[in-house]
């Protein structure tokens, strides 16, 4: 399953983007023969708008593999829960992650659902994931908590 900013941005980018250029089109056929700068104005109004929502879908679709945009199901036997701390940078407080480890792997999963603190050492788990992007550090995976199989 694809991720709501791919379902929603990418459409509503597209939209802007071939709105633009048929404003910027519509001035420039319409406006011929009025006023020389209102059509210029309008032409490059348009061509901007439709720049401006293609440098969005760009840096919004970035990077640009399908796995940081889309959700997978990612199954295992649990080798190891553990907690993390995290510094919430809107309000200057923590939030807690549980990071879960199956044994068919050395890949940690970062499980942002509370209900991953009830998974322990031998449950089999599902989880969706979706691969994370950092600037400075490899990548990981957040994850919601789907189901436990005893």
């Amino acid at each position: 399953m694809w991720s709501i900013g791919v379902l929603v941005g990418l459409p509503a980018g597209i939209i802007v983007f071939v709105g633009g250029l048929v404003l910027a089109w519509f001035m420039w056929r319409d406006m011929a023969g009025y006023d020389d700068e209102f059509q210029w104005f309008g032409f490059i109004g348009g061509c901007l708008a439709s720049l401006a929502a293609l440098v969005l879908l760009v840096v919004g679709l970035y990077p640009f593999d399908s796995q940081y945009h889309k959700w997978t199901t990612k199954t295992g036997t649990v080798a190891e829960v553990n907690r993390r701390m995290i510094a919430n940078s809107d309000d200057g407080g923590t939030d807690q992650k549980f990071v879960i480890r199956f044994t068919s792997g050395t890949q940690e999963y970062g499980c942002n659902d509370t209900r991953c603190a009830l998974v322990k050492k031998g449950d089999k788990v599902q989880l969706s994931c979706k691969r994370v992007w950092q600037y400075s550090g490899t990548d990981g995976w957040d994850c919601n908590y789907l189901r436990t199989e005893k």
